[in-house]
């Protein structure tokens, strides 16, 4: 599969290539068509824009790829009595026992506010019956508009009068049908049919972020119109993912939707495992119109952000950081410095990650266990009122949450300098192995301050309010019954397991910038040269990355003091690699860092799972097996990752700024070459094919960086093709296991260590 790239023919060869080429174009993060395992994730970022205004060109994603990508396999129907609890708020019970990472957390422990209202549904079902409104069916769309919107509008009327205290009161449905005045950034504006916002009177523009005018609106709940519920569904996803981008820590989502071919609606809700939607509501019934009205009640029991969902600790600029009594840590109030990555995904663990402006800065003295004060809200003064609640609370038995799940990751956390960077990472993790655990908190604290790998405070299982986990796990059926709530009917694919995930908030200590802001190419080698020693440090201790992205290899100017890189008792492999890594000038100052474990596993649990053959990773960036295949015999080995560097490196190489400053002849040929990196695996072949026939004097045509590296790129590419085929000499007789995943390791590090030394100009000029 690698003979492509090495053949020698130049793209212009294939002048009929230049079209498909540009069809292909993506930027990172749209997902492949088809599916892995999966983040799901964006390694650049997005980030919602003013429409018409964005400097890059809007590049519309394909709305049945991203359906069969993020929710094939995982949309689930509730019966409507079932959904409504779910969405109504609620709290939890004095007597229930404290949420536990790892495990389920059950609709049992809470009371449910809506249970205790069927008096005022009653008065609200007879008061909307006798307005004798009605949808029906129409032969097109726009037709249904007006008695739709006539109907919502009659619907909220009739709940509000019967939920005082509601945040949604103000809540009036206007048609819409036309593109909104914000989008997620390299999209197509989305137009919602109609739309829910709390202004009565006629609209001028809306946005799903905050408005960027006075006449200006947020949509609170958008409502899509199609004849059929495939396309429903996928332009309401397009939906969710737009109010994901504004608001990330969000537990979900709601769009409304309805079939006007049929005259049915549902409640559509999005979360990080995918789509749980309620039955079909026929509005032409009285019972469908009773069954709608109590969803619509649900939501209206919402008297706190925090009842739908948001976290109420989070204001955009500030967020409050847990007192932790172990640790011995306070609470205190931190400021965002910047957004250094973001994913735009549904389902899947979209991380977010945030630089810190003052860091995390604790007291000298470790104060009682007393007068650990409680997580307080961030100062009013910042931003929109924010209520004092908690992450996490620091009497355990007092507040219901256990200890056990704060992750005490650095060796002494009793002080941290106030000047130091810190990272704050918010990731909706999935429970992995057979204990059901969560596999990246224990990568931080095994590896955590090693060579690579950035020093971690602590990790919490975050709160979005007091004693309520940030979990999908009510959205989901609870485990063994899945069968009977899979929506089977929307996509003929077979289902998947559900994705029980948790929000959780990792602290680490800064680890620098994108690689695509390298200052020069031998800086930028430098630190693809320690991210692999990263990468290694974590299969010495049983862990395999698993996203391997630009997004997830970050680099310093000014080294990082780390634990300096060693192996006890080394093995042959291993005694030829530290001596390379010596020759190398590795010691304990780093330029190049690892981060993320979202998708990591733990060898010592993962082959004793049932089935080890899920795939992982940032589709352009994994190896062209992974992409290509999906067979059920390949496994997601280390050699895979390994290949995942070689493309980041290309990468940060072609999408370097300084490539296009360079490149005044024809600037078009990298633009190609860009869209070829992003673009299908195969495509991709021809642009790495492009690169490695560079002889290092075509700066003119691809600039310096990659025309440079170009005859370092062609002997990497094949070192890997031999490597692939030593690997699989090594599974044919000894099976995959930890012992050969980790003899995969040591080889994959030796040969490349051997490629930089043998080019070891490119790598910095002190080496």
């Amino acid at each position: 599969m690698f003979l492509i790239r090495n053949q020698v023919h130049h793209l212009s060869v294939y002048p009929h290539l230049t079209s498909v080429w540009r069809d292909a174009y993506r930027r990172p993060g749209k997902p492949s068509y088809w599916r892995v395992s999966v983040s799901c994730q964006t390694p650049l970022g997005q980030r919602m824009s003013i429409a018409g205004h964005s400097t890059q060109p809007a590049l519309r994603p394909d709305p049945e790829e991203t359906m069969r990508s993020e929710l094939s396999g995982h949309t689930w129907k509730f019966p409507t009595k079932d959904l409504a609890r779910i969405l109504s708020a609620k709290t939890r019970k004095q007597e229930s026992p404290p949420y536990r990472s790892g495990v389920i957390d059950q609709l049992e422990h809470y009371e449910i506010a809506l249970d205790n209202l069927e008096s005022e549904l009653d008065i609200s079902t007879r008061h909307l019956e006798s307005l004798k409104l009605s949808v029906g069916e129409y032969p097109s769309k726009r037709e249904s508009y007006g008695a739709l919107t006539e109907f919502l509008n009659a619907a909220v009327h009739t709940v509000v009068d019967q939920s005082p205290g509601s945040i949604l009161t103000p809540l009036h449905f206007h048609t819409w049908d036309k593109p909104v005045n914000d989008k997620v950034e390299h999209t197509a504006p989305l137009q919602p049919n109609l739309v829910g916002v709390f202004q009565e009177s006629s609209l001028n523009k809306v946005y799903w972020g905050r408005p960027r005018d006075s006449d200006g609106v947020t949509i609170k709940l958008p409502v899509e119109v199609k004849d059929n519920w495939m396309e429903l569904v996928t332009q309401a996803a397009a939906d969710a993912r737009s109010m994901f981008s504004t608001s990330p820590l969000r537990i979900h989502s709601v769009v409304l939707g309805f079939n006007h071919k049929t005259g049915h609606a549902r409640f559509l809700v999005f979360h990080r495992g995918g789509l749980t939607a309620s039955d079909p509501l026929p509005l032409l019934t009285p019972a469908g119109r009773g069954d709608f009205l109590r969803l619509l009640f649900s939501i209206f029991t919402w008297k706190t952000p925090g009842d739908a969902g948001f976290p109420i600790w989070y204001n955009d600029t500030e967020m409050s950081l847990p007192a932790v009594e172990m640790l011995g840590l306070p609470s205190l109030s931190v400021k965002f410095n910047s957004l250094l990555h973001k994913s735009t995904c549904i389902r899947g663990c979209a991380p977010h990650v945030y630089s810190l402006q003052h860091g995390v800065a604790s007291s000298n003295t470790i104060p009682p266990a007393s007068e650990t004060s409680r997580t307080q809200g961030p100062s009013k003064e910042s931003g929109d009122a924010i209520e004092a609640s908690y992450i996490i609370d620091s009497h355990a038995q007092s507040h219901g949450v256990n200890q056990s799940d704060v992750h005490r990751l650095s060796p002494s956390p009793r002080v941290q300098a106030k000047d130091t960077p810190y990272v704050m990472k918010f990731s909706w993790g999935q429970s992995r192995g057979t204990g059901g655990f969560l596999v990246e908190p224990n990568l931080l604290h095994s590896c955590g301050g090693m060579f690579g790998v950035p020093k971690h405070v602590y990790t919490f299982i975050v709160h979005h309010m007091e004693h309520y986990p940030s979990t999908n796990h009510h959205l989901l059926p609870p485990p063994g019954h899945a069968d009977h709530a899979y929506w089977s009917e929307l996509l003929t694919v077979e289902k998947e397991e559900p994705e029980y995930r948790s929000l959780l908030c990792y602290v680490v200590a800064s680890a620098g910038h994108s690689l695509e802001d390298a200052s020069s190419l031998e800086c930028l080698m430098r630190a693809i040269l320690h991210a692999h020693i990263a990468y290694y440090n974590m299969c010495l201790n049983d862990y395999q990355h698993r996203d391997l992205s630009i997004g997830n290899i970050l680099m310093v100017d000014e080294a990082i003091e780390c634990r300096p890189f060693g192996i006890s008792s080394p093995n042959k492999t291993q005694s030829k690699i530290l001596k390379l890594c010596q020759a190398l000038k590795v010691d304990k100052h780093c330029y190049g860092f690892v981060i993320d474990g979202d998708m990591a596993v733990d060898w010592r649990v993962y082959f004793q799972q049932g089935d080890i053959t899920a795939k992982s990773g940032t589709s352009e960036f994994m190896s062209d097996r992974l992409r290509k295949y999906s067979r059920k015999q390949d496994i997601h080995s280390p050699i895979d990752d390994y290949e995942s560097f070689y493309y980041v490196a290309q990468w940060a190489c072609v999408f370097h700024k300084l490539s296009v400053e360079d490149s005044p002849h024809d600037p078009d040929e990298l633009q190609e070459l860009c869209m070829g990196l992003s673009g299908h695996y195969a495509i991709r072949g021809y642009a790495t094919r492009i690169i490695t026939t560079l002889n290092g004097t075509e700066k003119d045509r691809f600039g310096v960086w990659v025309a440079k590296a170009g005859p370092f790129f062609r002997e990497w590419d094949r070192s890997l093709f031999l490597l692939r085929d030593k690997w699989k000499s090594i599974v044919e007789l000894k099976g995959h296991n930890k012992e050969t995943f980790r003899q995969c390791a040591d080889l994959g590090l030796l040969s490349f260590l051997r490629l930089a030394q043998k080019h070891k100009h490119l790598f910095i000029d002190n080496i």
